[in-house]
């Protein structure tokens, strides 16, 4: 599983966590924006390769993605049977 990934800019982190929420950090300012609609565990996370968008798996069966922007949800990926 991947829990957290840099941005090719190496200045900014994305966590993901079993307290069902995505985190974006800042390496010098710290907390950017939580991504909290998953209803379970989130168990990988990825950024678009031009780093405006972050993608999130969960236990709930979705994979979302969000802008890395303004955090918000941009589409949510709901047809799997089983956790992503």
């Amino acid at each position: 599983m991947k829990r957290e990934v840099f941005r090719q800019d190496s200045n900014t982190i994305a966590s993901a966590s079993t307290d069902n929420i995505v985190k974006l950090w800042s390496v010098q300012d710290g907390l950017l924006h939580s991504f909290d609609q998953h209803k379970s565990s989130v168990t990988s996370v990825a950024f678009s390769g031009d780093g405006k968008t972050i993608a999130s798996a969960s236990e709930d069966k979705t994979v979302k993605l969000w802008s890395a922007q303004n955090g918000k949800l941009l589409q949510n990926f709901k047809e799997h049977k089983y956790e992503v």
